[in-house]
């Protein structure tokens, strides 16, 4: 092989290596621009999921598609504000409270019923039950309502 055949191989194994370089650096860096805008893209949500607080980002769509990724189970009886089907926002802030299943007892009716109230006070009131001067109450109207969310799916 001569000295021009030599280089002649050589320098079209230098420019094919510029270009395997050159597409490999290209490839590179759109994938590292896609990566930045996909995250970037991603909606700031404010969660307060039973009394627990957390920052989320997501490409969610609604609310309710959020709480599907958090494999959160939403009743119509829970407290879920703004509504399930709320396109989602950017800083948007969301409330979910699980509802809990109680017994009910007034005179020998006994229910079962959901409910979101902190108290016996606001679960009376949440029923429209009125309590008279000579009614009697158990557990008192002040005691919290236990979240042991007894019932649930």
């Amino acid at each position: 092989m001569n000295e021009k055949n030599m280089k002649s191989l050589f320098s079209k194994s230098l420019s094919r290596g510029k270009w395997i370089v050159t597409v490999a650096t290209i490839v590179t860096s759109a994938a590292i621009f896609g990566i930045l805008f996909y995250e970037g893209s991603k909606k700031a949500v404010a969660l307060t999921l039973d009394g627990e607080q957390k920052e989320i980002r997501t490409h969610a769509n609604t609310i309710q598609d959020i709480l599907e990724e958090l494999d959160v189970s939403n009743r119509s009886e829970d407290y879920l504000y703004p509504s399930g089907d709320t396109k989602v926002s950017n800083n948007m802030k969301i409330v979910w409270e699980p509802a809990k299943q109680v017994d009910v007892t007034v005179g020998d009716q006994n229910k079962k019923v959901w409910t979101t109230a902190d108290t016996v006070k606001d679960l009376l009131s949440e029923q429209d039950i009125e309590l008279g001067e000579h009614d009697e109450i158990q557990p008192d109207v002040s005691e919290k309502i236990d979240g042991k969310h007894e019932g649930k799916d």
